[in-house]
């Protein structure tokens, strides 16, 4: 007798490649160039959550973007072009991923873990079972992996990148601390 095969999308997960690369904020630009590099061809998903960081990675990576922003004739094209393989990345957010009729998708990059597990396991869905699915991960996101994990009853595994060197973060500046003039003056009256 065989063993009964579910197509939910955390049975699909459950199936499909998966990897975690540790990695910083400041530092997951450059850890992506390398993947980028390392999967030339591919077509490849990259999901992020804010529409600005999207079209700031878009332009870096002369890749096209969906999201909210962008009217739905735009994204019906841009997700045509990837369709026929025209173009081979594509930048979205979990909120317009759900909207859209992806195929062939050989490769997603958790830019950034979604709100919920189950967003994630959407993701994964779009490989189709076929694909390699990589988390990018740093501190602030662990408890949330942690919940992916307790449904997938099992560990993703942790992977250094080969090739990848990672920076210091980048210094911040404190803001002053001289106190701010107030925005609306007040009248002296007699």
């Amino acid at each position: 007798m065989s063993e009964k095969i579910y197509y939910d999308p955390i049975s699909v997960t459950r199936r499909t490649s998966q990897v975690i690369h540790f990695v910083e904020q400041h530092d997951k630009e450059a850890m992506l160039e390398i993947i980028l590099h390392n999967n030339e061809k591919k077509q490849t998903l990259i999901i992020m959550k804010s529409k600005k960081s999207i079209d700031i990675l878009s332009r870096s990576l002369s890749a096209k973007a969906v999201h909210g922003n962008h009217k739905n004739e735009y994204q019906q094209e841009t997700v045509s072009e990837f369709n026929s393989k025209k173009i081979d990345i594509l930048i979205t957010t979990d909120a317009i991923l759900k909207t859209l009729e992806l195929k062939d998708v050989e490769l997603v990059v958790s830019f950034d873990l979604p709100l919920s597990p189950h967003e994630y396991f959407n993701r994964v869905v779009f490989l189709n079972e076929k694909g390699n699915s990589i988390i990018f991960l740093n501190e602030a996101d662990e408890t949330l992996l942690d919940k992916i994990e307790y449904y997938l009853k099992e560990e993703i595994q942790a992977i250094p990148l080969d090739g990848f060197v990672p920076t210091k973060a980048p210094a911040v500046e404190l803001k002053s601390t001289k106190k701010k003039k107030a925005r609306h003056r007040t009248k002296n009256r007699s």
